[in-house]
């Protein structure tokens, strides 16, 4: 028979081994939620184009990285859609001249980043532009009413067009409407026979190559000089994959 004593003492250590497997059991409990909840978030906002919405920098530990690019087999290919907004303002002249890079290396792509960081080959496969007119009340003149050329240049990184005619030239070229027009134009683009580029430079002008084009739009005197007419959305849909 256990002297009482003796019995105390076992039962103190008896709870302390408890106790300590306890606060252990909780430990590993919180990491865990805490690794759940950080994967849990980043595949939610990838999954949601979200990473980078709010402006910012997302910052994932290097481990972090390494374990979601182990998620994407090496060779197979993944697709995406990225997107950017923006407003189109005339020079002080009244004149609409430029260019809507598709590249993520010109154009601000809030998901880009993220992507980046997983993927290394990127390429182009289609894209759409939302044109909204914003000023249709604001004029009533002649000049405002001219209609505007919009069209995908294939093979322009980001340098605006020299010219209306230079718009017009471009095969696929529209003449939009009049610009009191406020309801959204949707123009859409085919962007075929891309080869890889590295996600790191995402884009080749020769062989054509990645996410190079921008979306070329023209007029010579479109209404007032230094006003916004329109605001933009582009999409691009681009595939991705990790070579290994």
């Amino acid at each position: 028979m256990i002297p009482p004593k003796q019995r105390k003492r076992v039962k103190k250590l008896s709870d302390a081994k408890a106790s300590t497997r306890v606060e252990r059991k909780k430990s590993t409990e919180t990491v865990a939620r805490a690794i759940s909840t950080t994967i849990g978030v980043a595949v939610s906002g990838l999954r949601n184009n979200e990473l980078k919405s709010r402006g910012e920098d997302v910052g994932y530990p290097k481990e972090l990285v390494t374990a979601f690019r182990g998620m994407f087999g090496a060779n197979k290919e993944y697709s995406f859609e990225i997107r950017f907004v923006s407003a189109l303002s005339t020079t002080s002249g009244g004149a609409l001249l430029t260019a809507l890079a598709l590249s993520p290396s010109v154009s601000s792509y809030a998901e880009w980043s993220a992507l980046a960081a997983l993927f290394d080959e990127v390429k182009a496969i289609r894209t759409t532009l939302t044109l909204i007119g914003t000023n249709g009340a604001a004029d009533n003149s002649g000049a405002y009413e001219m209609p505007v050329q919009i069209a995908c240049d294939h093979v322009n990184l980001s340098s605006n067009p020299a010219s209306t005619l230079a718009v017009v030239r471009l095969a696929g070229s529209r003449s939009m409407y009049s610009t009191k027009d406020t309801a959204p134009k949707v123009l859409k683009a085919r962007l075929p026979g891309r080869l890889w580029c590295i996600s790191g430079t995402p884009y080749s002008q020769s062989p054509l190559g990645g996410c190079i084009g921008t979306w070329s739009i023209g007029n010579f005197s479109i209404g007032a000089g230094s006003t916004q007419y329109f605001s933009t959305v582009t999409r691009l849909y681009i595939k991705l994959r990790c070579r290994a």
